[in-house]
């Protein structure tokens, strides 16, 4: 079982934003997407979400091809979370995250509402609880964004493992908060599902992503174990910059410090 894009590709007005694609997201695995703007890695989610329909190639969710899943049964199975959001009405927080339910069975009022208090605990913003979500700054919305995806997939299922396909999660969010989003998708992970999430910083998928996959001009430039595939030269070629893996002592993962490839540092 697993969310597999083959070879896929999408042209917009006759333009490659996705070239060709390949990427195989396990259960039970953190896979992250990166490369530099405009390489195609919102096309990607999208694609693999059915948000798009390719252009050449194949999705396919457990085997089966993404076309011949219902909307609704999709909509079980894995819950998206854009890069953008434009809600811009004076809903509660628990508003908010109950619209991820709606795709889901109902419960009793009590245990929806101890589902929605879950979730939100999981994306760290149990204390928004009753707040109105227009007066919240944009890294607590990106949480309470984070907190809704979780509620529609929250409860597991006979059918299959679930997933989540995270667009820039850690956008607008200071350095504790981005460890925090990205330590709950790991722990859904860990629960037998698997999680799709576009960075931009390689240290954040060292930290937390179990395979990681690099995407230029539309096309992938290398995928694998984040070790493997987040080399200097990788990313010297990807994202034209100077880099070196350090591995500080304590630490279970390297990190890696960047600079421009073009500037030029006294000796």
């Amino acid at each position: 079982m697993s969310l597999r894009a083959q070879d896929a590709g999408y042209d917009s007005g006759g333009q490659p934003l996705l070239r060709q694609a390949s990427i195989q997201v396990e259960p039970g695995e953190v896979h992250a997407i990166l490369g530099p703007n405009g390489a195609g890695k919102s096309t990607l989610l999208k694609l693999l979400s059915g948000e798009l329909r390719g252009t050449r190639g194949e999705i396919s969710l457990d085997g089966r091809p993404l076309q011949q899943w219902t909307p609704a049964a999709l909509a079980r199975r894995r819950a998206v979370l854009p890069q953008d959001e434009q809600l811009g009405f004076g809903f509660l927080v628990e508003e908010v995250v109950a619209l991820g339910r709606l795709p889901c069975p109902r419960h009793a009022a009590a245990r929806e509402d101890q589902l929605l208090r879950e979730a939100l605990a999981a994306a760290g913003v149990a204390t928004l609880w009753g707040r109105r979500y227009t007066a919240l700054s944009g890294g607590e919305r990106r949480r309470v964004q984070l907190a809704r995806v979780l509620a529609q997939v929250w409860e597991p299922l006979s059918e299959g493992p679930r997933y989540l396909l995270l667009d820039e999660p850690t956008a607008s969010l200071d350095l504790a908060h981005q460890h925090a989003s990205l330590g709950a998708a790991r722990q859904f992970a860990l629960q037998g599902n698997g999680v799709a999430v576009v960075l931009h910083d390689p240290n954040l998928a060292l930290a937390h992503a179990d395979r990681v996959t690099l995407i230029r001009e539309g096309q992938v430039a290398g995928s694998g174990k984040p070790t493997e595939v987040l080399q200097p030269e990788a990313l010297r070629s990807v994202f034209g910059i100077d880099a070196v893996l350090m591995q500080p002592p304590g630490w279970t993962h390297p990190v890696i410090a960047t600079r421009s490839a073009h500037l030029q540092f006294p000796a």
